[in-house]
């Protein structure tokens, strides 16, 4: 009767040890589990992209001297600011003054710097480009597009925002555009761009 006991503790033990195989065996480990791979992160796309607004050389130079009247005016505001009878239209005028000194600047540190000699070379339209333009009645102008903040600085300038400007982006010498404006519409031939302008 000893001999059978013994046998079944050993069947016993037997299976037991199959057992811990198999779960070893089939067990997911930190080792070989998988873990989905990470996402990679697109970079952003940039290229033919602007990081500010696109301001001529010039221009910058322009609104410069621009701020620098402003600041002027600035002192002499603050001074009748200490006047107990000023006007209230003192008041108003400083803050637009302290508001327009604030955006110019911005406007300057954000800019992109228009490259004078691209823009020289130009053969398209662009902001930054100087255009000689005729009119369909025979008249001739220099405009130069530009962005809407530096177009006050003279009269060659145009906004790229005016009727002009839109119709002449994109155009060559010889292309032919029609502007559509609230004071009526017009035709124009582009004659010459850039460095090109002065010798025609």
């Amino acid at each position: 009767m000893t001999m059978p006991a013994k046998k079944a503790t050993v069947k016993k033990a037997t299976v037991k040890k199959a057992t811990v195989g198999r779960s070893a065996a089939t067990a997911p480990t930190a080792a070989t589990k998988q873990t989905p791979p990470a996402r990679r992160r697109r970079p952003s796309r940039r290229r033919g992209q602007h990081t500010g607004p696109l301001l001529t050389a010039s221009g910058v130079l322009g609104l410069q001297e621009h701020i620098d009247r402003l600041r002027t005016d600035l002192v002499e505001y603050r001074e009748l600011m200490s006047d107990p009878k000023r006007d209230e239209r003192v008041v108003l005028e400083l803050e637009r003054l302290i508001e327009e000194v604030t955006r110019f600047e911005a406007l300057i540190a954000e800019a992109v710097v228009i490259d004078e000699e691209a823009a020289a070379a130009a053969e398209v339209v662009a902001v930054g480009t100087r255009v000689l333009v005729r009119f369909a009645d025979g008249d001739t102008d220099v405009v130069r597009v530009v962005h809407p903040a530096e177009a006050f600085l003279d009269e060659e300038r145009v906004s790229s925002d005016a009727p002009l400007a839109k119709a002449l982006i994109g155009l060559s010498v010889g292309d032919k555009g029609q502007v559509v404006a609230p004071r009526g519409s017009f035709g124009f031939t582009v004659v010459a761009l850039g460095a090109a302008v002065d010798a025609a």
